[in-house]
């Protein structure tokens, strides 16, 4: 977010009187890194994220309306097109002068009404949806920036401060100064990102709410023009839109003053935080262990400063925890307190998110010393009768700071024993008890240690929110803990989650600068401290100032008998177990607190002021409070909220960070007057004579919601109240102000207590009580009930646990019943209020014209209500039509019934009977009841053939209407939400008889679902005709019934079973028949493949690889070779015994035939050269054949193998060839570097060595090339 630029301080300064002291809670919570401000951090993430998913749901499903709506504009323009007639319509067959006109007035209006819808509709992207996206994409991008920032920086800095807490003593003085200014650096980024955050998320709460009225207001203001016409509720509200946006522009208007003012505070505070924890640069200061005597001697790292001493004191401390098995020690960092003589600690709970605290220990239970014997530095033990705490301080000064604590508390406790004193309901000490956490809500587990990762809407906003701020307010209101105490203190789990580590509040007078004590006070409180005025002042104290006292109680009297007593009690330090242990007393109720009179929605307002303002005597209670900006001059606006008590008048203000408590005595005050304005209303508080300056007199007081009259003629009563000689009691304030309302006439509030006693049906005499108009008193947001309600005492009335049943007599047929979320009483003035239109929404469905509802008239002087319902059927028609409607059973809020009777003038004897309706409402539990619709018809004259066709057709209709009826009403409940549906329903459908006017309503909305009862008028014919029809359709329904029952019957005999045995049948006469195929098929193939190997046709079934060598099938060929087997010589001789003389064609013939079986050893055609003998077809030859082949299928295959295996071994000698001459080549180019090396040098010195350097440049030349060839070879 973009920040203002400062505005110069002016040189002089014009007085502004007493200044104001406003309160920068959260950042001196994030100067001290307390639970309360991690809690807070947590708090407002959270928040941010829901309203982030918000934000973007609500972006998403706006867009997509737009979208559709522009979509929708093309049927719009079509419907507009076609909805004046066209020009050149003549008059013969249209009245231009009437008919043609209204025609063109209608499609004008059409127009401008969906071009205005349209628009409207459209402007809603860049009214609404580009604001918010830049909201989204900025803004609260930013933030959460920032919350990320926030997140590692404290687990950067929770992890520096452990490792550094864990370091020995026997560690180097040097290393753990490093330490330190590391741990500091990761403090002082976790500071910045604190303060960073603290700064921007007040502005983001102020951006949010500028943007969401600024949004919406504009936004309502376009839907009011369009529909102010016809729509009530934008009148209603808005002048409450118009207050709310011009309580933004005040907003707006005063913001940069306190923007300015924050960032002077969040320099300040985030300067004193950095400074008080700057660790020491002297290396003495880090030899010391635990006490200034053991050890090294060095000064301290932050000596204490002079000042009085202290008895109560806060901080990080860790905590030595012993869990699981085997056990192991674990040091948990936790916020330990010591305040009111008790000691306990506080931590960020990781159940609820907030603040929880432990159990308490009282201080004269506690022996404190420190830890010699401890690993760790700065350690000291806090031993009570149950168990021994071992505690870890972060440094030597914070150390010794502790134990002088403990030790001013005790005796302080032993001197002053009323400081002790935890409650005002408390008898026992508390430094002599363990006293447990004020509310389960509250408690912290025992293993919860430090977690780096925590109100309503008529409730103000606390100074610092925690998601147990709630809680506080209701535990501090239902057992009245802690409030009222003369000190001001609380408890510690609901000051941390509400003002956080210390209560930083103190009240600014107006009177003369003093801070007024109240009434029989014991103890006085100093003034506050004076700063300059909110224009150029500097917010917050110092962070020295902030570890003090908000105030230092004084001296009291106290009862001897008490101190003697607790002297006693405190002189043996024994005291008896059975006072060891704090039962803190919780009433059951708030009656023991609050009187029966007082009003139930202030008592949570009075609970809040309570913790806001806890010094406020409990006699004091809250009578008024409203929202309004208090202005004490006129440089100063703060918006908040005002508290009245009979005595006094608080204010209170949280406001972009700032916090501001003020107040004024109502004995001050002179008179107080009120002016009216267009944005908010003014109310002028005026000063008595001497009481303030002349120039500043007066303090103005904003209100934009609240009635000024009302409100004025309060405040005026309460000033002479607690201005007179006899002031009334608190009982006689609030009656006197409830009575107000009854003299003004400004609208009252539409919230109140929604108490079924409350409401009254006036049903039983013709007197009204209009006291829909009367003014509520407005207690923030309407806390007061009607004047009715108050003034006398209501009337409780016990609903029953069962549901109640009614039947009306004679009436045996229920058309149609249906459940409803909604009380009985609620249902029946839905129906039949007098500003219900339920009935005239069904009316619309009969044809009539001019519907006119009557008003509710009691019969026969004080009987039956009954009212009347007149329509004409046509516009033309002569024939008036009147229906009426009678109240027979009324039992408030268990039965209703009322009877409707109906003239059925559309069907045929309609003079003869009469339709009625009777509606029983009936109660079935708490907030649901029971709608049944009886009918039946009443004759006057019985007709003798038609009568049952008549009837039928009747009570027909009425079961349809009934159906109608309850979806209307569906819709009407629907409509009045879940919250206080019965007062609401009275206020919105009206009493019953308070009205004698006669209601016409013109413009009927449209059914949101078809109706089922279509009326038609009927006729003898017609409905002889529907007759007819539904016997035939009676017939055709059953012979389908007989066909069904036909198959019905087939069903039952053809039972599960029979069905499983016919499909086992079946399936086992397929799988015979398949195995019969299959098998006659595989007998087939068996056949035909035996036939086949008796042809010698058969398939191989090995699959190998082998190799063959020619040169063997011609070792015959080669004469040379062939001597060596005889081959030749058998040639030779043939050829001489023949005396042939060529050689060339002498052959052997039977080394041919050998040759044949090598090349076709399954040869069968053999055809012999010499002789017609074919040896080889004989089983011998075969046998030699098939051996002499098989032999030399397994040596050629033998011989593959061999030949693979040489080709792999070939291979790996090449690669590892190769990679030798590789490795090879790049050493010797590495010996030729060194070489030259030496050479070059040598040279350079002594020279002659030519030789030498040839011999080197045409060795090492070639080892150079050989290595760039390789290079080539591996880029290849």
């Amino acid at each position: 977010m973009a920040e203002e630029q400062p505005q110069p301080v002016p040189a002089v300064l014009m007085p502004v009187g007493k200044p104001l002291s406003l309160i920068p809670v959260v950042l001196k919570e994030a100067a001290l890194d307390s639970p309360t401000f991690r809690a807070t951090a947590l708090h407002f993430g959270e928040q941010i994220d829901l309203i982030e998913r918000w934000l973007e749901n609500y972006v998403k499903t706006a867009g997509k309306l737009v979208q559709e709506v522009s979509n929708l504009e093309n049927t719009v323009n079509a419907f507009l097109a076609h909805a004046a007639p066209p020009q050149y319509i003549s008059e013969a067959v249209i009245d231009h002068d009437y008919t043609m006109l209204a025609v063109k007035r209608y499609s004008e209006g059409s127009r401008e009404f969906w071009q205005a819808t349209i628009k409207g509709m459209k402007r809603t992207d860049f009214t609404i949806l580009e604001p918010l996206r830049a909201f989204l994409q900025t803004d609260l991008r930013a933030l959460k920036d920032l919350r990320r920032t926030l997140d590692s920086t404290q687990k950067q800095f929770d992890g520096l401060i452990a490792r550094y807490a864990g370091r020995k003593k026997s560690e180097e003085a040097s290393s753990l100064r490093e330490d330190a200014f590391q741990l500091h650096e990761a403090r002082k980024a976790y500071i910045k990102a604190a303060m960073d955050f603290c700064i921007m998320a007040p502005q983001i709460r102020t951006a949010l709410d500028k943007l969401l009225v600024r949004v919406f207001s504009e936004r309502w203001k376009e839907m009011k023009t369009l529909r102010e016409a016809t729509d009530k509720t934008f009148s209603q509200y808005s002048i409450e839109m118009e207050r709310v946006k011009g309580w933004s522009r005040e907003m707006e208007n005063s913001e940069r003053v306190f923007k300015r003012e924050l960032h002077l505070a969040r320099k300040q505070l985030e300067d004193s935080a950095e400074s008080g924890v700057r660790p020491s640069r002297e290396l003495d200061d880090y030899a010391i262990s635990t006490v200034p005597y053991i050890g090294s001697h060095g000064n301290l790292a932050s000596p204490a400063k002079p000042g009085p001493e202290k008895s109560e004191k806060q901080g990080w401390l860790f905590e030595r925890t012993i869990t699981g098995k085997p056990a192991r020690t674990l040091w948990a960092r936790r916020w330990f307190f010591l305040k009111n003589g008790i000691f306990g600690w506080m931590v960020h709970g990781t159940r609820s998110g907030a603040v929880e605290e432990s159990e308490k220990v009282g201080v004269l239970l506690c022996g404190v010393r420190p830890a010699f014997q401890e690993e760790r530095r700065f350690c000291f033990e806090v031993k009570t009768k149950d168990k021994t705490n071992m505690l870890q301080a972060e440094s030597q000064a914070e150390l010794m700071d502790w134990i002088a604590t403990f030790e001013v508390a005790k005796r302080k406790a032993l001197e002053d024993p009323a400081s002790t004193e935890a409650t005002a309901t408390t008898t026992i000490d508390a430094a002599f008890a363990i006293s447990p956490p004020v509310a389960p809500e509250f408690a912290a587990r025992i293993g919860d240690g430090h977690n780096p990762h925590g109100t309503p809407s008529t409730l103000a906003n606390p100074p610092a929110p925690t998601n147990l701020s709630k809680t506080a307010v209701i535990i501090s209101g239902e057992r009245g803990i802690g409030v009222g105490r003369q000190d001001g203190s609380m408890p510690s789990g609901l000051l941390a989650n509400l003002w956080g580590s210390t209560n930083w509040g103190y009240v600014n007078r107006f009177e003369r600068g003093e801070i007024k004590s109240a009434k029989g006070r014991s103890i006085s409180q100093p003034p506050s401290p004076i700063v300059r005025s909110v224009t150029s002042a500097d917010i917050s104290d110092s962070i020295s100032d902030i570890t003090k006292d908000v105030s230092t109680p004084g001296t009291s009297p106290t009862p001897a008998s008490a101190s003697s007593h607790r002297k006693t009690l405190s002189g043996s330090l024994t005291p008896d177990p059975s006072m060891t242990r704090l039962e803190i007393p919780r009433p059951s109720s708030s009656v023991d607190e609050y009187p029966s009179w007082y009003p139930l929605a202030l008592r949570a307002q009075d609970a809040q002021f309570r913790l806001i303002f806890p010094n406020v005597p409990l006699d004091e209670k809250v009578v008024l409070v409203f929202r309004a900006t208090w202005n004490p001059n006129e440089q100063q606006e703060f918006p908040g909220r005002v508290y009245i008590t009979t005595s006094n008048v608080y204010f209170y203000s949280n406001h972009l960070g700032l916090v501001l408590v003020t107040g004024v005595s109502l004995d001050t005050v002179d008179e107080i007057t009120g002016a009216p304005g267009r944005d908010c209303d003014f109310l002028f508080i005026h000063m008595k004579e001497g009481v303030r300056s002349p120039d500043y007199s007066r303090v103005t007081v904003k209100v934009f919601l609240e009635p000024l009259k009302l409100l004025q003629r309060r405040l005026n009563f309460l000033v002479r109240n607690c201005n007179s000689g006899l002031p009334e009691g608190l009982e006689s304030v609030i009656k006197t102000l409830i009575k107000m309302e009854g003299n003004g006439a400004e609208s009252p509030s539409m919230e109140s207590w929604d108490n079924i006693s409350n409401i009254d049906t006036p049903i039983e005499g013709p007197v009204r009580r209009d006291t829909g108009g009367k003014a509520g008193l407005r207690i923030d947001g309407d806390l007061f009930t009607s004047t009715t309600s108050l003034t006398r005492k209501p009337t409780r009335f016990k609903l029953p646990l069962q549901p109640v049943v009614y039947r009306p007599q004679g009436m045996l047929q229920v058309a149609t019943d249906r459940e409803f979320d909604i009380s009985a009483k609620a249902l029946f003035h839905v129906m039949f209020g007098d500003k219900s239109a339920v009935f005239q929404m069904l009316f619309r469905e009969r044809w009539p014209q001019n519907i006119n509802q009557g008003p509710w008239i009691q019969q026969n002087g004080g009987g039956l209500h009954r009212r009347e319902f007149e329509y004409r059927i046509t516009s033309d028609s002569p024939v008036l039509v009147r229906d009426y409607q009678v109240i027979e059973v009324l039992n408030d809020h268990l039965c209703y019934v009322v009877a409707d009777k109906k003239t059925p003038w559309y069907l045929p004897n309609s003079k003869d009977f009469v339709l009625i309706s009777k509606f029983v409402i009936t109660h079935v539990s708490k907030s649901r009841c029971k709608l049944a619709v009886y009918t039946k018809l009443e004759w006057t004259r019985e007709p003798r053939f038609i009568r049952g066709m008549l009837e039928r057709q009747a009570l027909e209709d009425l079961d349809l209407e009934a159906q109608d009826l309850m979806d209307v009403i569906a819709d009407q409940v629907n409509r009045l939400g879940k919250a206080s549906r019965t007062r609401k329903a009275v206020q919105i459908f009206g009493y019953i008889g308070q009205q004698n006017q006669v209601v016409q309503v013109a413009d009927m909305p449209a059914p949101a679902q078809e109706r089922r009862f279509k009326l038609q008028k009927k006729t003898l014919g017609s409905m002889f005709f529907d007759v007819g029809r539904a016997m035939a359709a009676n017939w055709i329904s059953t012979v389908i019934a007989a066909l069904t029952g036909v198959l019905a019957g087939l069903g039952k005999i053809l039972t599960a079973h029979t069905m499983l045995l016919a499909l086992l049948a079946f399936s086992g006469g397929m799988n015979l028949l398949w195995s019969y195929r299959d098998t006659w098929s595989w007998w087939q193939e068996r056949n035909a493949g035996k036939f086949m190997a008796r042809m010698g046709v058969h398939p191989d079934v090995v699959m190998s690889k082998a190799v063959y060598l020619r040169d063997v099938e011609e070792i015959f060929v080669n004469d040379t070779i062939a001597a060596d087997f005889g081959i030749g010589l058998a040639r030779q001789g043939g050829a001489a015994a023949d005396g042939s003389a060529d050689s060339d064609q002498v052959q052997n013939s039977c080394g041919h035939t050998f040759l044949h079986l090598l090349s076709n050893p399954d040869s069968s055609d053999f055809q012999p050269y010499a002789s017609t003998f074919a040896p080889h077809i004989t089983p011998s030859t075969r046998a030699t054949s098939t051996r002499l082949h098989r032999t030399r299928q397994n040596l050629a295959a033998y011989r593959h193998d061999l030949l693979v295996a040489m080709r792999l071994v070939n291979r790996v000698e090449r690669e590892v060839l190769q990679a030798e001459w590789e490795n090879w080549v790049l050493d010797e180019n590495v010996r030729c570097r060194r070489v030259g090396d030496m050479i070059r040098k040598r040279n350079e010195t002594e020279g002659g060595i030519d030789a030498v350097v040839e011999w080197w440049e045409g060795y090492c030349g070639d080892c150079s090339r050989a290595l760039e060839g390789l290079d080539t070879l591996s880029l290849r």
